[in-house]
């Protein structure tokens, strides 16, 4: 069956058109993505969920006729990653997509930055996770850093939700996250109706980059004040 005539990427597309609308999504520097061979996408975790991440994902299946494959760090539902094409890391499945020239998508500070408080808006804290890098390398992947605007405010959270999850010893980093939505407590209130400009950056090439703890290091903190950058940049268009 056709990506376009399955009902739940129907649906899901239909989603991602409805979040654009709500939040007058904007980018800029799209034609940085129109490659034929995968790219590894990688932008920051906006609260709670990186929306500019699946607007940004709906808006390359329109533009380039594939779908991009994100990888998600949670237990994705089976019906959700087989018909969505939803990775859960490294493994079969992201071979599959990498030889029919799919980009991958990532946000490296998942909870650690979607679920602090409003004190740490839009600062790129991703700690030493370069597990995207090291995947990067063992594929030959270009990195393109994304950032966007708008994305830090969605939700008003007074508090670092993944801090107190650590503190209470939740399992696997889950926060407790209070926020206040637009008619009132996450998860059960749609978010404000922030417009969201996003900013897609030029590829990164790391050939020549060593699999060694010192250079990853460098090469890490270089693309998060990249995203870092980008992220400035949007947030001065509004």
């Amino acid at each position: 069956m056709p990506l376009s005539d399955d009902p739940v990427v129907r649906a899901w597309l239909r989603a991602g058109d409805h979040l654009r609308s709500y939040h007058g999504y904007e980018v800029e520097g799209l034609d940085n993505l129109d490659s034929d061979t995968s790219l590894l996408v990688v932008g920051y975790h906006g609260r709670p969920v990186a929306i500019d991440m699946i607007m940004l994902g709906v808006t390359m299946f329109e533009r380039f006729g594939k779908p991009p494959r994100p990888i998600l760090h949670q237990n994705i539902p089976s019906m959700l990653k087989d018909r969505l094409g939803w990775l859960s890391g490294d493994g079969p499945d992201l071979v599959e997509a990498l030889e029919l020239g799919q980009h991958i998508l990532t946000s490296p500070g998942g909870a650690r930055e979607g679920a602090r408080g409003y004190p740490t808006r839009y600062r790129v804290d991703w700690g030493s996770h370069a597990g995207y890098l090291r995947l990067a390398l063992r594929y030959g992947l270009s990195i393109v850093p994304v950032g966007a605007s708008g994305v830090d405010d969605l939700y008003l959270a007074p508090i670092d939700g993944y801090a107190l999850g650590k503190k209470l010893g939740l399992p696997k980093g889950t926060p407790i996250w209070p926020a206040l939505g637009l008619f009132g407590l996450f998860p059960f209130s749609p978010p404000f109706p922030v417009r969201v400009r996003q900013v897609v950056g030029k590829p990164i090439d790391l050939t020549g980059l060593r699999d060694d703890p010192r250079d990853l290091a460098e090469a890490h903190r270089s693309i998060m004040a990249e995203v870092q950058c980008l992220m400035d940049a949007a947030r001065g268009l509004d």
